[in-house]
């Protein structure tokens, strides 16, 4: 699940972690139709002289921040920790702070969506999400979300269908790819989640791929081999920063939520 929008704290949801993630924006541009001049008005008119350059003018500063707005913000950020520890309680607390002064920003939207599916509000949450689709139909993360909540209430075959469609219409996301192979996993069909492996980058090793070899092996039964993949993800990647690919997994089953950050396994 992912709380923020855009990916403010990197593969957000239940951990807020630091690997960026780039927004998707969209620009529309301007037709020839909408520029070029009527054909007679092009035959008829002088060319027009060029006028002398106007002097450059430095574009305007942002504005600073009020301190409410930044005292927000930071309740944002601990919402963002305490989510991730599953302590939602005090999550709450903070999530309200940053609503009292932000209640219409996306990310403060999104966030209490968030925290409404992880404590077992989904159809609350749903509304919320279909609501932010509705008004950013290009948003990627509102539509993950509602395609995740279909995961997280075990309906795998929708949420495959659905994370399917999002990944038409977003074709790079490799976390979506990772998705379909573990909702592939989930429906026991492990030949198709052989083929959404295939369809990963390989050019470089990655944590999402050491998870999406270590989920494979999991549900074939190679239980050591499963941990060693997630070990090595950790070591490799960063010592603490996959938790939401590990809870990807404990999402269908093949590890506990409790064993993340992995422990050394015995050799």
């Amino acid at each position: 699940m992912f709380p923020l929008t855009p990916f403010s704290s990197g593969w957000a949801g239940r951990a807020a972690l630091s690997v960026a993630v780039a927004a998707v924006f969209h620009v529309s541009v301007a037709s020839a139709q909408d520029v070029a001049p009527a054909p007679e008005a092009a035959a008829t008119e002088p060319a027009a002289v060029p006028e002398a350059a106007a002097p450059a003018v430095a574009p305007e500063a942002a504005p600073t921040p009020s301190p409410e707005v930044l005292k927000a913000r930071e309740s944002l950020g601990r919402f963002a920790t305490l989510f991730s520890q599953r302590r939602f309680a005090r999550a709450a607390e903070a999530l309200k702070e940053a609503e009292a002064v932000m209640p219409d920003a996306p990310e403060v939207i999104s966030s209490r969506a968030a925290l409404l599916a992880e404590t077992g509000q989904i159809a609350e949450a749903r509304v919320i999400y279909q609501k932010l689709v509705d008004q950013a139909p290009d948003s990627f993360v509102p539509q993950f979300n509602l395609a995740e909540l279909l995961a997280m209430e075990r309906r795998y075959a929708d949420a495959k269908a659905a994370f399917e469609a999002l990944l038409v219409k977003f074709p790079e996301s490799e976390f979506v790819k990772f998705k379909l192979i573990l909702m592939s996993l989930a429906l026991k069909d492990q030949k198709e989640a052989l083929e959404w492996r295939k369809k990963l980058k390989a050019d470089q090793p990655t944590a999402l791929l050491f998870y999406s070899e270590a989920a494979i092996a999991l549900a074939n039964g190679e239980m050591a081999k499963g941990r060693l993949l997630i070990e090595e993800a950790d070591q490799q990647f960063g010592e603490g920063q996959w938790q939401l690919l590990h809870e990807s997994l404990a999402q269908i089953g093949l590890v506990l939520r409790s064993d993340y950050p992995p422990r050394p396994a015995e050799r």
